[in-house]
Formats: C-alpha cells, structure tokens, sequence
C-alpha cells in the first residue's frame, strides 16, 4: 500500500511535469532579496581535510548498517518466515506484536531525542513561564534587540508580582 502511494505520487508528477513542463530559468531568484545576509565572512573550518574524512567515515557507517538493516528487513525477515508456511494464530499475533512495539519503540525514539537534545532550552523556557527564574540571553535574546528582556526589571519576583497585581 504505502509503495504504491509512494510510487504513484512520484509517477503522476513526472507524467505531469512532461506533458505541462514549466520551464522555469531560476534567473528571477537572484532578483530576491536576502534579509538576514552575513556581515562578515563566515569562520573557515581549521582542519578541513580532518573534517571531510570524517564525514566520509560517517558516510561509510551509515551506507553500511542503512543498506544492511534495509537488506534484511525486506529480505531476510520474510526469507525466515517463509518456513512457517501458512501462519498460524500465535505466529501471526508474534508477527503484530513485534510491528506494533517496533513502531512504538520508533515513535519514542522520533519523539523523545529532540525533546532530549533541546531539553537545555525546554527547561530554561517553563521556568521563564512559572517566572522561577529569569530567561538566559541565549534563550530570550539580547536586549539590545527589542526590548529588555522579560524579568529584567530591577526588584525581586515578589515586588514585580505586587505590582502586576496592582494594575
């Protein structure tokens, strides 16, 4: 199901792009203007051809357990299951359960490291909310830009609440 929605979209845009080719020259792209263009040169990279071997040994980890996993997920599962023949009640119920923990298990994994990876940010931003502590510049931004940041008041929480209160 899901490998003919894939293959039937990409199928329909390719007919669709022969037969009606837009014939875009790209040229009125440099005509746009970049807002938030570099003032200065970005900072080289100090050891560059240190930086692209290990991109390249990044490159070879990923293509090799990628193309393996993919390998036996789409041929050696099924080539193992081919011996049970027919599949049987409990074979079937094993064959759902291990579909349904393999995609919980994914949607943690999909869900849970970004949460994990910005968690620094996440905390920094619900204490800034509950106003247990004040925002850090590097969440809030700087206050050169637009304003003081939020809490940066002179007095303490108890005083800027008392008067909050009073308005």
């Amino acid at each position: 199901g899901n490998v003919v929605a894939i293959g039937s979209s990409a199928l329909i845009h390719m007919v669709c792009s022969v037969v009606r080719p837009q014939n875009y020259d790209f040229k009125s792209m440099a005509a746009i203007q970049v807002l938030d263009a570099p003032q200065e040169a970005e900072p080289a990279v100090e050891h560059l051809e240190g930086f692209e071997q290990s991109l390249k040994e990044a490159k070879a980890w990923i293509l090799k357990r990628g193309l393996g996993f993919t390998a036996f997920v789409l041929v050696g599962w099924p080539m193992l299951c081919l011996g049970a023949g027919v599949f049987s009640k409990g074979f079937f119920s094993l064959w759902v359960f291990v579909s349904l923990v393999w995609g919980f298990a994914a949607a943690a994994v999909v869900i849970g490291l970004p949460l994990w990876e910005s968690r620094d940010a996440l905390l920094g931003v619900g204490r800034a909310l509950l106003r247990c502590t004040r925002p850090r510049k590097d969440l809030a931004g700087s206050p050169g830009e637009g304003g003081e940041l939020a809490g940066a008041g002179e007095g303490s929480n108890a005083e800027n609440a008392d008067a909050a209160s009073s308005l």
